[in-house]
């Protein structure tokens, strides 16, 4: 037997678009939901399709967040079905006899996940039948690729014995700009407590003042504030 929980969200969009409020809000229910049940994974249907639509949309838009997509095994979640296209769980639902809902906004092209996969891959699949799941295995050896350079980067940020988080300036502006972008956004999350949407500019604006720490005659330190948390940058340390 199987329990049922019916749990009511609202949906607020804060400006990062109305399916990421919904997503946020969604997760956040479910982990209210594993706590009473005292769960420890969490277990998600999404499929190669899933993942290929959202390995291409974020390569549009220009997102280093790409490179991680969906993974089979996050921590706590569980995607068993990222091997497998949505048709072919939809072939297998109808022939086990499984109902199933579709959801609404799945038909609202405006959504340029659903203009992916209604116009995009459609047209694609003329071509080539599995471009699904060629590009979910790409994505899936670019989430490996990534997670390496993630625990590479995360060797360049200390903490003192008060716990405040840093990274020596001299020791990292030696390194790869894919590594030292990495930094700055884990530096961001160690001091924020949470996951957060720093942006490209931002980093690549830190990553140029690291850069050229030595030469900056003008100013001996900068300030950035990302959402509430603040990092500081003088010629020794990245704070």
């Amino acid at each position: 037997n199987a329990s049922i929980f019916i749990e009511y969200v609202n949906v607020v969009n804060n400006g990062t678009g109305i399916e990421s409020a919904a997503r946020i809000a969604r997760f956040d229910a479910l982990k209210t939901i594993m706590k009473i049940t005292s769960a420890t994974k969490l277990v998600l249907g999404h499929t190669a399709s899933d993942v290929a639509e959202t390995f291409l949309q974020r390569i549009i838009e220009g997102s280093g967040r790409g490179q991680g997509v969906m993974p089979a095994c996050d921590n706590i979640l569980l995607r068993p079905l990222v091997s497998t296209s949505r048709e072919e769980v939809r072939k297998t639902a109808i022939i086990e006899g499984f109902t199933f809902t579709d959801d609404p906004m799945n038909q609202d092209r405006d959504l340029l996940r659903v203009f992916l996969r209604e116009e995009v891959f459609s047209v694609l699949k003329t071509k080539i039948h599995s471009i699904e799941e060629g590009i979910s295995r790409a994505a899936r050896l670019a989430y490996d690729d990534n997670q390496a350079l993630e625990n590479i980067s995360r060797c360049f940020i200390d903490h003192d014995e008060f716990g405040r988080y840093y990274s020596s300036v001299d020791i990292l502006k030696l390194q790869p700009k894919s590594i030292i972008m990495r930094a700055i956004r884990i530096l961001l999350e160690l001091k924020s407590g949470e996951k957060i949407r720093t942006g490209y500019d931002t980093c690549l604006k830190i990553y140029n003042q690291i850069i050229n720490a030595n030469n900056n005659t003008d100013k001996n330190s900068f300030e950035y504030k990302i959402g509430n948390t603040v990092l500081f940058l003088d010629r020794n340390f990245l704070s």
